[in-house]
């Protein structure tokens, strides 16, 4: 047992040394593919993303492979993202868990239609043009100790922008660790994988380190992570969830070193095998709001 709290802290402040290399390596160089960045998920994204480090539902998929283990036998979701400046995304996922390991897949869809053409200033655009992002991953998690558990995901990126683009292959790794009954510890590195090319302008993947907690209180839920995008500061997710019984969930969080956005809300249902997750997150500077929608179906072993 104390050999399993030392690998799950050491994993922990490996990601976060990680992070602080990585990102004094590459600080300056803005990544990008946003479809890899935002989070498909309403429950995730209700909670300020402060759950993403431990998340035990379909859309771990997204956020750390490890934590597919935590879900019934089958289940699929959906997920439709309307975010600011008009770009909108789509997700699918199915998962499989037989047993000590789960199998997942997903396809993460995400663009901007119409975006004006200029070669030069002018009053009236030359034309218009979209921009498309496609990642498609395959996702493996196993439990490596009764309370440990590790996933791994690859996956294919897409990228296209007008007339230019690009494919690349990323990976991403989580782990989980439940060091009580009450407390889930995780961490996870994000996009890690070759460099993207449009015309003559290379950029790196926008690859993302994660820690945090979950503590489980009777009907609460508190959660928080440490974000760390290596192209950005770091930043503080913390969020809660409190459940009505075990049917209607309240969510809120709160997002910081951001300018342009700090807290979220949302709501979920859950009944029987099916739930359904709103997220609200509103910016400054007239930027606009976005919202989330999010919804999951599974299937026990015993169906």
């Amino acid at each position: 047992m104390r050999m399993k709290i030392t690998f799950a802290v050491a994993f922990v402040l490996l990601v976060i040394s990680a992070g602080q290399v990585m990102g004094q390596a590459i600080k300056d160089d803005i990544s990008g593919f946003s479809t890899l960045i935002i989070t498909p998920s309403a429950r995730h994204a209700g909670m300020g993303g402060g759950y993403g480090s431990t998340a035990g539902d379909l859309f771990s998929l997204h956020s750390n492979p490890a934590g597919i283990l935590n879900i019934p036998y089958f289940t699929v979701g959906a997920a439709h993202n309307q975010w600011i400046a008009d770009y909108r995304s789509e997700f699918v996922g199915l998962v499989y868990r037989p047993g000590d390991f789960a199998l997942g897949v997903s396809i993460d869809y995400g663009t901007v239609g119409d975006i004006e053409k200029r070669s030069g200033p002018s009053d009236d655009p030359e034309g218009y043009f979209d921009l498309n992002d496609l990642v498609a991953g395959v996702t493996l998690a196993h439990f490596l100790g009764e309370n440990l558990q590790f996933g791994l995901t690859s996956k294919i990126v897409y990228e296209k922008i007008d007339v230019y683009s690009s494919t690349g292959i990323a990976f991403d790794f989580g782990i989980q660790f439940r060091a009580m009954t009450e407390l889930v510890l995780g961490a996870g590195i994000s996009n890690l994988g070759t460099k993207m090319k449009l015309d003559e302008d290379e950029y790196d993947l926008p690859r993302i380190l994660r820690a945090g907690a979950s503590y489980y209180f009777r009907d609460f839920m508190i959660s928080a992570d440490v974000f760390y995008p290596t192209d950005d500061d770091p930043h503080f997710h913390v969020g809660g969830e409190y459940g009505f019984n075990k049917m209607l969930f309240l969510r809120s969080g709160f997002q910081s070193g951001y300018d342009d956005k700090a807290l979220s809300f949302g709501l979920g249902i859950e009944q029987k095998r099916f739930n359904i997750d709103y997220a609200y997150v509103p910016f400054n500077s007239d930027l606009g709001d976005t919202h989330r929608i999010s919804f999951t179906y599974s299937l026990l072993k015993e169906d």
